[in-house]
């Protein structure tokens, strides 16, 4: 019998969502944005990204997922849940993440 994997809790209408992260090669920390309904979505654009050679890197370390709150006009910390809902393959791979600790670790 499958097990029946877990949904995010999608928000009704997109939403802005920005990433940090630094290439494998860079000294400095790049951000992209993105608009989805949650913010695996925006993890999973990302990883297309980064697969379809839009980006001068091969690989890169995610730093964080934020996601705008327009009402606070604040950024809100949602990488544990993008990590956790994206199911792209770059992930561990080419898209390297911080575990709770703060250390890279491979997904």
């Amino acid at each position: 019998m499958k097990m029946k994997r877990e949904q995010p809790n999608k928000h009704t209408s997109p939403t802005e969502y920005k990433i940090t992260w630094i290439g494998k090669d860079s000294v400095e920390e790049s951000s992209s944005y993105y608009s989805g309904f949650h913010s695996s979505e925006a993890l999973h654009f990302l990883a297309h990204t980064l697969k379809t050679k839009h980006m001068h890197t091969k690989s890169i370390r995610v730093l964080s997922v934020e996601e705008w709150d327009r009402f606070s006009k604040t950024w809100t910390e949602r990488t544990e849940m993008a990590i956790k809902f994206c199911d792209s393959e770059e992930i561990g791979k080419s898209i390297l993440i911080p575990d709770q600790e703060g250390e890279v670790s491979n997904g």
